[in-house]
């Protein structure tokens, strides 16, 4: 069944809506009535830390910018965040919280990227940045799925607020709750400083994480006033958000906050090391000439995150680090840890993931032969002759630069391999494998199934973004993916009305769900590249 068939508004309905709501956070006093769309005031939720008030469309109930943690600069700088301060009033939660502190555009002034990423977010960059936004269809006492979304942009970059993740249509469409977090991110989240302060600051290295552990305890407190069900909480991430993810799945703090997980595009294996971060740290307070805890606390913002920038350039830099307490081992790698034994994981990649990190890279449609073997023999130096002939016997027609774009992308996907097999070797809880597999029609369709690109789906919004066109398929694909996410969500098990049986992940059939214009469960689609990346 297409649900959208249901909905109250399509695509041009949804840009009156989204422009009535701006109206309200940007601060405007009256209550917006555009066509048939009436945006008002919901009711009063209480939260354990004082009463709110949003927005209601109607159909869907909406709370950004509702504070989860308290202060996090000066004295809080590098510390486990505590719960806000509470207050009597109820308190409007109509715009956005601020995003954490970030680069503004982290490509460089790529207009692609800007391109790509249209409409933007806009949200101002602070230090506090712990809030948290909440969609619901309504404040009753249903007992919803919450669906848990944490941002990708590495560790470094990205918001709750990205209009990309905003949660009316899956909350209207799906019948669940959404809530999208912001949290502190780069050096303000992820500096290891236990090993040169200790006390207090041996958590430094996973305050990041810490944020979203103390949003989860929010969630439990609190999500059954807006709908929701504390005992049914699935965490979902992209990209980074995808390893932040991971990260939690390790987390002994995180342990019963959470019921299911998601991974999307992030199947990595591990995370940071100790020896990795002391030697981040040490660079970094040399730059800004700290050696004492009190020092970092005097810095201005801008100071501390220029000093980041410079000894770290780029997305990279700072991440989760295995400091043996807060996170005591790698989530994947060599075994999944026994405290998420019980949770089941959805997860998978786009078919062209790596079209979007080498978007500027002019060579990419124009390789020759001997320029696909050079950036093949980077990313695996051994048996590339081996790797190289599996892929063109799969892909015979392939020019070299197709090759290329199938061997970089498929590292991805023989990361979600390996972090399925060790899954379930646990005989513990299912996996349930998928593939992006809907080309869009971006920069003549050059981009194809590009990193990222079914965020948009799985949020059930395709026409916010330039990605799909307008190929009327992009809604049926939509309807697919964020219902199967959905009901992930609510029972385990994606499998729903509108696409084929999925079954869980097996080393007999490796069942794989193809999310395209039309879906199909394939087994063991890329058998002969799974053999030639590594011993059978």
């Amino acid at each position: 069944m297409n649900l959208r068939n249901k909905q109250v508004f399509g695509d041009s309905d949804r840009r009156v809506f989204l422009r009535s709501m701006s109206g309200m956070m940007l601060g405007a006093a009256a209550l917006p009535l555009f066509g048939q769309t009436q945006v008002g005031r919901s009711g009063v939720v209480k939260t354990a830390a004082g009463p709110v008030r949003g927005i209601d469309t109607g159909k869907v109930q909406i709370f950004t910018g509702i504070p989860y943690g308290g202060p996090v600069d000066g004295a809080g700088r590098f510390l486990m965040a505590k719960k806000p301060q509470p207050w009597t009033l109820a308190r409007d939660t109509v715009r956005y919280g601020p995003r954490a502190v970030q680069l503004s555009d982290p490509n460089g002034g790529d207009p692609l990227w800007n391109y790509i990423e249209s409409p933007t977010d806009t949200t101002p960059d602070s230090e506090n940045c712990l809030f948290l936004n909440v969609w619901t269809p309504a404040t009753d006492n249903a007992k919803r799925p919450v669906m848990f979304w944490i941002h990708g942009g590495g560790y470094a970059g990205g918001s709750g607020s990205h209009p990309f993740y905003q949660g009316t249509d899956v909350a209207r469409n799906s019948d669940v709750v959404v809530v999208t977090v912001n949290h502190r991110l780069n050096v303000f989240g992820y500096l290891y400083l236990g090993e040169k302060f200790g006390g207090p600051y041996a958590e430094a290295a996973n305050v990041g994480q810490l944020d979203l552990v103390l949003a989860l305890e929010w969630v439990r407190d609190n999500i059954a006033e807006f709908g929701g069900d504390a005992a049914n909480v699935t965490i979902w991430g992209q990209s980074g958000g995808g390893g932040k993810v991971r990260a939690l799945l390790t987390m002994p703090a995180a342990k019963g906050l959470f019921h299911r997980a998601i991974i999307q595009s992030g199947a990595g294996l591990r995370l940071g090391t100790k020896e990795q971060g002391a030697k981040t740290a040490d660079t970094f307070l040399g730059a800004v000439g700290a050696s004492r805890p009190e020092q970092l606390r005097d810095l201005s913002t801008e100071a501390i995150f220029k000093a980041s920038r410079t000894e770290t350039p780029g997305m990279g830099g700072y991440g989760p680090v295995v400091d043996g307490t807060v996170i005591p081992q790698h989530p994947f790698d060599p075994a999944p840890p026994a405290i998420s034994d019980s949770i089941p994981i959805l997860l998978g990649a786009d078919i062209d993931e790596v079209t979007y990190s080498n978007r500027q890279d002019p060579e990419l449609y124009s390789m020759d032969e001997a320029g696909m073997r050079a950036r093949v023999t980077r990313i695996q130096p051994q048996d590339v002759d081996q790797l190289i002939e599996t892929y063109r016997k799969v892909h015979p027609k392939a020019s070299p630069s197709d090759l290329y774009i199938a061997i970089a992308s498929d590292r991805a996907v023989m990361n979600a391999i390996t972090l399925a097999e060790r899954k379930i070797a646990r005989k513990a809880a299912p996996v349930y494998m998928y593939w992006f597999c809907f080309r869009g029609v971006m920069l003549g369709g050059k981009l194809r199934a590009p990193h990222g690109m079914e965020n948009v789906f799985v949020f059930d919004h395709p026409g916010m973004a330039p990605f799909s066109g307008t190929d009327p398929a992009r809604f049926q694909v939509a309807d697919n993916m964020s219902q199967a996410w959905a009901t992930f969500a609510r029972k385990g098990d994606p499998s729903h009305n509108g696409i084929p049986k999925w079954p869980a992940y097996t080393l007999e059939k490796r069942a794989t769900m193809l999310f395209d214009k039309t879906c199909i469960v394939a087994n063991d689609p890329v058998a002969e590249q799974r053999k030639a990346w590594r011993p059978a």
